[in-house]
């Protein structure tokens, strides 16, 4: 009987894998968590694309021991470039997406589309690494991405990732497809897509001191990874580029000239000049608004117009200079509401005074800034449901 009820145990044990590793492929978009466990492992993925797309495969492996050596290699460099693995990094959410924004808290109501009820911890942050590494937890998460030429000929490439650990070794295939469409290259010709970040955050999270060497460097990488999604467009925080001399505004000419090559020379075309103010004591219902570079003054105060003259006078100075009039954006006030928009179509004319062909971007939350913005970032549900305002804003020469 002891013997029998050892052997049992034992079956369980290895039709359980608890002795054994499981690696297995998942598609980018597939939902992974550090709970994740692997039921069926695919070991073979069939990737399609057209020449000059990116793409990237999840890889997960459960039952790891910790401080054990891992090692990830592949063959992708022989057919594709910029062949890269990164170690995803979890991170907590702690509530679900709501209904119509924010989250579910906002209008307490309860949303059933979600892919998982918070609160729970999802990979979410790429990692770089360099193989091979110490394994950090029982399961480890990884995604290998490559870039297609735009030059290579279509067609099957089979390639092999092999993964290695204490005690195991595993194979996986991955067969990409190249088709014979192109997609092109991103800039000035095509869709625009931003993405807003912080210098300042760069320097802090990094460690390092902003306008050093060293910062420098660390925002050219954050420039190529932009341009490397196709991003097109780049911003600029205008009080990052102004250093207060006896209480007067001095452009830092270096300063802004140096963080738009930057972003030039990885490839990104468009400027977009971040909000310049925002709703006063940042209250919802405020008929006013307050100045970026200085919260205690109004932007359509005597003293805010001769601050904003000075601001704007040595700004179109350095873009006639340099010729970025034809591939700059500005933003007034971000999310600017009915109550505001009387003081915001004020501070437009302001604006124009200086640059009088400034095409203005906004994320809206009114219908009522015709004739002061030119591009219009609606929340989806404001747009469906004001669907025949938007369609006549275009048709007006907008963009929506």
């Amino acid at each position: 009987m002891k013997k029998t009820a050892i052997y049992l145990i034992f079956l369980l044990l290895v039709q359980t894998n608890i002795f054994g590793q499981k690696v297995s492929l998942y598609d980018e978009l597939s939902p992974l968590y550090p709970d994740t466990e692997i039921n069926k492992p695919t070991s073979h993925m069939e990737l399609h694309t057209a020449k000059g797309g990116i793409l990237s495969v999840n890889l997960l492996i459960n039952n790891l021991d910790k401080k054990d050596i891992l090692d990830i290699k592949n063959n992708l460099s022989g057919f594709f470039t910029k062949v890269e693995t990164y170690r995803l990094i979890d991170v907590p959410l702690e509530e679900n997406t709501g209904l119509d924004s924010r989250t579910e808290q906002y209008t307490g109501k309860k949303n059933p589309y979600v892919t998982r009820r918070a609160p729970f911890d999802v990979y979410e942050v790429l990692q770089e690494v360099s193989f091979p590494i110490f394994t950090e937890n029982k399961t480890e998460a990884f995604n290998i991405k490559w870039e297609v030429p735009h030059n290579i000929s279509e067609g099957i490439y089979n390639s092999t990732v092999l993964v290695k650990g204490q005690g195991f070794s595993k194979t996986l295939h991955i067969k990409t497809v190249v088709h014979k469409t192109t997609i092109p290259k991103a800039g000035y010709n095509t869709f625009k897509y931003t993405n807003w970040f912080s210098l300042k955050n760069i320097a802090q999270r990094h460690g390092l001191k902003i306008w050093s060497l060293e910062f420098w460097e660390m925002t050219e990488k954050y420039a190529l990874k932009m341009a490397e999604g196709r991003q097109n467009v780049f911003w600029v925080t205008l009080p990052d580029m102004f250093d207060f001399v006896n209480g007067t505004p001095v452009l830092q000419t270096k300063r802004l000239k140096k963080l738009i090559q930057t972003f030039t020379d990885a490839g990104i075309y468009y400027i977009e000049f971040a909000p310049i103010a925002h709703r006063t004591k940042n209250d919802w219902s405020s008929k006013t608004l307050s100045s970026n570079f200085n919260p205690d003054m109004l932007v359509n105060s005597n003293e805010g117009y001769l601050l904003y003259d000075e601001i704007f006078s040595q700004l179109k100075k350095i873009m006639d200079e340099n010729g970025w009039n034809g591939r700059s954006m500005f933003h007034i006030a971000d999310e600017p509401t009915d109550e505001v928009v009387d003081d915001y179509k004020l501070f437009v004319k302001h604006l124009k005074k200086y640059f009088p062909n400034a095409s203005i971007l906004e994320a809206t939350m009114t219908l009522g800034l015709s004739g002061a913005v030119d591009n219009w970032c609606p929340q989806i549900q404001e747009y469906q449901k004001h669907k025949d305002f938007f369609e006549t804003r275009k048709k007006e020469g907008d963009k929506v």
